[in-house]
């Protein structure tokens, strides 16, 4: 199973220096695309020191497919239509960056996204710490109803220069995300059901910005959800990625305090 640096790892490694910081993360990577599965696919690296970034959340023309493994490198799914396209980053650490690129025929386009670090971060919007609903919408509108709710119970922040990170508890059916039932029913130790709990999940807070990722043990590559404070509920979008750390699913989803 590969490893991924917890975002509270992250914030602390990035009160040093860049190079220093990215030196520190404890990842054991090991995936590249092939020409079979995707069409774009390039490296994350920080523009200062040179080194490879990982867990940055990737965006196709706004949708978010995916993010960086352990060495930096994404990979976009191979059916992308032909034509031009804007590959985007997020990371509460990072700015924002973005390509346009033009995908043509059968072939990966590859691209260097270049990062640098965030200035110290606005303190965040909302105490976390307490009980929360997080409900999953399949739909923008939300007219087809939420489609699953994840109780995540949050402990207290450490605050950083970057914001404040917290460990919760989290409470969900993963089946109602659309979890592939084979997975589930040959490793049932390791797929939580409806009782299912995953602890120490990492949750980053800063100024309006919440951002939560989870890699549940062994059968499937976990999900991301990323939002803006609007009053006292957070609403964004979430993405259940797959090994390959693509978005096999994703909707918007809001955060409401129990």
């Amino acid at each position: 199973m590969l490893r991924y640096p917890s975002l509270l790892a992250m914030s602390a490694a990035l009160l040093v220096s860049p190079a220093e910081a990215l030196a520190q993360f404890d990842c054991q990577p090991d995936w590249m695309p092939s020409l079979a599965d995707t069409s774009i696919a390039g490296t994350v690296l920080e523009r200062q020191s040179g080194r490879p970034i990982p867990s940055v959340f990737i965006s196709l023309d706004g949708a978010p497919l995916g993010s960086t493994d352990c060495n930096g490198r994404f990979a976009l799914p191979y059916n992308i239509p032909d034509g031009k396209h804007t590959v985007s980053t997020w990371s509460p650490y990072f700015k924002p960056a973005s390509r346009t690129v033009k995908v043509a025929g059968p072939v990966i386009t590859w691209l260097t996204l270049k990062l640098e670090l965030r200035p110290p971060a606005a303190h965040p919007a909302l105490d976390l710490a307490g009980e929360w609903d997080l409900v999953f919408f399949s739909d923008s509108g939300h007219r087809q109803g939420p489609i699953a709710t994840a109780r995540i119970a949050v402990g207290p922040g450490r605050s950083s220069r970057l914001g404040v990170d917290h460990f919760a508890t989290v409470w969900l059916d993963y089946r109602l995300l659309g979890s592939p039932q084979d997975l589930l029913d040959s490793f049932p130790e390791f797929a939580p059901g409806p009782g299912g709990v995953e602890d120490s999940v990492p949750i980053h807070a800063a100024g309006d910005s919440v951002g939560i990722q989870l890699t549940p043990r062994i059968f499937d590559g976990g999900w991301s959800f990323y939002g803006r404070v609007r009053g006292t509920v957070v609403r964004g979008i979430w993405c259940e990625r797959d090994f390959a750390h693509s978005c096999e699913r994703s909707g918007e989803a809001r955060l409401t305090r129990r």
